[in-house]
Parts: structure tokens; sequence; C-alpha cells
């Protein structure tokens, strides 16, 4: 696993090696062959232009999707709670826009995931989830009175509380101006705390202030840099384009597979419209023509 995660850090805490994955709606070819593993203490940018590529590969690392080829390891969780369960691996994935019961007060939607597992909370972790967030004083309130970057903190908390230990986060682009000098800190402050934290994101500035950038295009691994600088993002993406044509998956053909096979299907007749059919007709015709007695043999054998 750790040739699949560059750089510094700490252990593995999961890793996906050969991925290869391919849209089911489209037969696109999203994921080829690929290698990623992400380490403790670690803030990582998976640059994607798409937005498709980072999205499969979230999935798949978070159990919701299965490669086609492939196959994820993750380290046992820190949690003793967790490993009894039988969880392999404590993967958290979060959007900006996944949403929080509106009828659940924000300490009640931060333990709910607990609740439907049947899973006690473990009030040491709510404690630190709202030390981290700053959301101590938002619990009572509902999600309709928060603002937007309050609520994807409340996600964060959520997860922090569900014992996630590997924070994939998906395109944060999407938030307030006012909450993007609060975002990096936020995320620093789980990896200080020894998780790993994966953004996706097209912005090549925000992939730059990270601690890894990895660039996907065409379904491949086209830059895998620790300590990443503008410059270095900036000659990958022009030096590997994403060929829009890639996402469109196979084009089908108007033609059959082989002609041959509608000229002669395998144990068919020709159908009657075609050139064959009426080839034959006319043959049979003839043939039948050619034994057919004239019209006095006949008179003279009906004698």
């Amino acid at each position: 696993r750790s040739f699949a995660a560059k750089g510094g850090g700490g252990k593995v805490l999961v890793a996906g090696l050969g991925l290869t994955y391919t849209d089911h709606a489209t037969g696109a070819v999203l994921l080829a062959n690929v290698d990623m593993g992400f380490r403790a203490h670690t803030l990582s940018a998976i640059l994607d232009p798409t937005g498709r590529r980072a999205r499969a590969l979230f999935l798949i690392l978070a159990g919701l999707e299965e490669p086609q080829a492939g196959r994820i390891v993750a380290a046992p969780s820190r949690s003793w709670a967790a490993r009894l369960a039988g969880r392999i691996g404590s993967v958290a994935l979060i959007r900006t826009d996944s949403p929080l019961d509106e009828t659940l007060t924000i300490r009640q939607n931060i333990l709910a995931p607990l609740s439907a597992t049947g899973s006690i909370a473990d009030w040491d972790n709510l404690v630190g989830s709202l030390q981290v967030t700053g959301l101590a004083q938002y619990v009572d309130r509902y999600p309709s009175e928060l603002t937007p970057w309050e609520r994807f903190k409340a996600l964060i908390a959520r997860a922090i509380v569900s014992g996630a230990e590997v924070f994939l986060i998906e395109d944060p682009i999407s938030l307030p101006d006012e909450a993007r000098a609060e975002f990096e800190p936020l995320l620093r402050s789980l990896t200080n705390a020894g998780c790993a934290v994966v953004v996706s994101t097209p912005s090549p500035e925000l992939a730059a202030s990270t601690d890894r950038a990895i660039l996907l295009t065409n379904g491949r691994v086209s830059l895998d840099a620790p300590a990443p600088t503008p410059a270095i993002i900036a000659t990958a993406l022009e030096a590997n384009p994403e060929d829009p044509k890639a996402l469109l998956g196979p084009i089908p053909s108007a033609l059959p597979a082989s002609f041959d096979e509608v000229i002669s299907p395998t144990g068919a007749q020709a159908p009657a419209w075609h050139p064959l059919g009426t080839a034959d007709e006319a043959g049979a015709q003839t043939s039948d023509a050619q034994q057919a007695p004239e019209p006095e043999e006949a008179a003279e054998a009906a004698l």
C-alpha cells in the first residue's frame, strides 16, 4: 500500500489498488488500473476537471460502489468498538450539500447515524467534535437556523462522532466565500488528530495548498506530487489535457457487429425481403417449373 501513498505522514489508512471502474450508464472508463492510498496526518487533493473520476474513486473508497477490477485495503480502525462490529475501515464521504434531518436538532443530527446502527454514542467524541467545529453553541438549533458553512461543519462533526478516520470531501468550492478562510484550518485540525483528509476539486489553487496533489485525467494518475506548487500543477494540466470523448464511452455502431450475420444468420432462413430470399424462392420456382409436365403430357396421362 505504501507505494500508492506518496509523501510523508503516518500509516496508510486506506488504499485502492489496481482500481478499474466503468460508468454503468455511458460505458466510459473513469478509472483505469489506478493505485492510490492516503496516509494519516495528511491533507490531499484530487484534482479532477470533470468531477466524475474523483466521485467514482470516492464511492469505491467509501464502499458504496464496486470496481470492475482491483481492491480496497484499509487499516484496522483505532476504535475497539468499530473493530468488534466488523468494520474494515472508517471512511466518511461528505458533500457540501449532504442533507441534514430538518426535524432534528444539530445534536440529534450528529448522533443519528449511531442510532441507526444500534451503536451507543461516545460522549467524548461528541464533545471533541463540537470543539473542532465550533458548534457547541448551536447544538440545540435546527438545520434551518444554520448558515451553509455551519451546516457543513455539522456534517464534519457527525463524521467525527461516527468514528471516521478518513474524510472524503467532495467539491468544497461550492461553499460561500466567507467560509473559505476557515475551511483549511478546519481540515488541518482533522489531520492534526491523525486523520487522512482528501478533497476533490477542479481548483488548481486549492490543490496547491495541500500536502499532496493528484491529477486524474483520462482515467489515470497524471500527477502525484507531494508538496505541490502552482507551477507543477499548471505544467501537469497543460501536458495532460482531458479528452472529452473519453467520457462519452464507446460510440455505438449503426451497423451490426457482422454484416454476414444479417446476410446469412446461423440456423435461420434469410428474410423474405432479402435478395437471397428472393433468389432462393426464384430458384425453387424454376426447379418446380422444370419438373412440371407439359400440358399435353398431363392430358395423355389423364387418359
